[in-house]
């Protein structure tokens, strides 16, 4: 599942009540069903979009579909059949063209299909594509500042290849592949674009577990990732979108890594994780540093923008968890499992809290960040309070040990300098300011630039 200044740690309550004060999700429908998209179109109030994968075992075969599913009363309309859908992406500001991504199982063909309906028809967009009864179809991304161009990748039992369409589907392109200026890992299982310069993409890939960077929308690359041995197969990326230089990346088996300069250095993001099999990231559209996480453990919760995660899965009958979806019209969170579709929001008549972070203390903003001579955190407490302040290496050892500041009910104000505290001898880099009281303790990151 990109940083810098940080909201406050208990954004994440304020994330919560929107979606609802209630206690647990609630089982919406498409029950025994893989969900592995979700999506809404403005042409089709009221009903989830759903993509369903198909699945073959020694019992038999079960094939997925495209489906409309109502929220009022759980009715179900059918519109796609024997396909195996992996991804869905569309746009919030022309939701009726939706792509779908699909890939390879027994009888279903692989592809990509297009809507420009919210979903009622179909049609085939492979031209230029190369796929068999091996290779499908991955992921699907849109440039958010020019539809006309996406990325979309293919894998299979023999590697697979990197597109580019400037045309909307009609066709596609294969990228350079090359070592020299290409995506030469095999299988971009993740893809992710800048929504303030579009120019810039990362791609995740699958067969050794690289990133690679573009900075001219895909035409040339940079590898900027390749962890220690095989950190697994990339299950997608994603990217703050108020503060695009936090870029984050999944890996199925290792977790979250989290790069806060743009790919430049990464390093992992895995604190309250119980489970490091990682399936697709959420970013909230309005408090981006609350994050949610879908594993093959449930759903996961950050309010600090991945430093520290919280599951949240009360009500989930299954804790295979696929895909997330976020509808900001009506505050409504859903995720697609292995037994259909979940959600939670006050329109579902949900109500749920998590109370995972301090609700009468918490870190407004921390600013400038990056910084360089002096950095000033912005507290605010309902009541009196000491506390002790720490700078800390990614690494987790205490590089600074600040001394402790009385706080007073309202907002208040600490300001480091660099220079007295002896930070400008370290080298340039992530560091977590922390903030403890002896109980409770909450931590923000930063960035030092020299």
């Amino acid at each position: 599942m990109s940083f810098r200044i940080l909201l406050s740690i208990a954004v994440v309550l304020t994330v919560l009540q929107s979606i609802g004060t209630a206690q647990s999700w609630v089982h919406l429908g498409l029950s025994g069903e893989k969900v592995y998209g979700i999506t809404m179109a403005e042409s089709v109030p009221g009903k989830l979009i759903c993509g369903t994968r198909s699945t073959y075992s020694s019992s038999g075969s079960h094939y997925g579909g495209i489906y409309h599913l109502d929220l009022v009363d759980s009715g179900i309309d059918t519109f796609y059949q024997n396909i195996s859908v992996v991804d869905f992406a569309s746009l919030p500001s022309n939701s009726n063209n939706i792509y779908a991504a699909l890939h390879v199982q027994a009888f279903c063909s692989p592809g990509i299909l297009k809507s420009t309906d919210g979903g009622r028809t179909w049609n085939w967009k492979n031209l230029g594509l190369y796929i068999d009864g091996e290779t499908g179809v991955d992921q699907i991304e849109i440039n958010p500042r020019n539809p006309l161009c996406i990325f979309t990748s293919t894998s299979g039992n023999h590697g697979g290849k990197a597109y580019r369409t400037l045309s909307a589907g009609n066709t596609w392109v294969e990228l350079d592949n090359s070592q020299e200026t290409g995506i030469w890992d095999s299988n971009v299982t993740g893809w992710a674009i800048n929504p303030l310069d579009s120019a810039i993409v990362y791609s995740g890939c699958t067969g050794v577990g690289m990133i690679f960077k573009s900075v001219d929308n895909g035409d040339s690359w940079n590898r900027v990732f390749s962890g220690a041995g095989y950190p697994g197969p990339c299950e997608g990326m994603a990217i703050n979108p108020q503060y695009p230089s936090t870029v984050y990346a999944l890996f199925s088996g290792s977790g979250v890594y989290t790069s806060d300069d743009g790919g430049q250095s990464w390093s992992w993001s895995n604190d309250g994780l119980n489970d490091l099999h990682v399936r697709d990231i959420l970013i909230h559209p309005t408090f981006t540093d609350s994050i949610f996480l879908a594993t093959t453990a449930g759903v996961y919760i950050s309010g600090d923008g991945g430093s520290n995660w919280t599951e949240m899965n009360e009500g989930l009958d299954t804790l295979l968890v696929e895909t997330l979806f976020f509808d900001p019209e009506h505050n409504n969170l859903y995720c697609g499992t292995h037994d259909g579709v979940y959600g939670l929001g006050d329109q579902l008549s949900v109500n749920y809290r998590q109370t995972i972070l301090p609700s009468d203390w918490g870190i407004e903003r921390i600013y400038p960040n990056p910084f360089n001579s002096e950095v000033t955190i912005i507290v605010q407490t309902s009541k009196s309070r000491v506390v002790q302040i720490e700078l800390i290496s990614i690494l987790g050892s205490v590089v600074v040990m600040d001394q402790s500041y009385s706080l007073y009910p309202g907002r208040n104000e600490v300001r480091i300098n660099a220079k007295t505290k002896g930070i400008q001898s370290f080298s340039s880099g992530t560091y977590l300011v922390r903030i403890g009281t002896g109980t409770e303790q909450m931590s923000r990151k930063v960035v030092l630039i020299k």
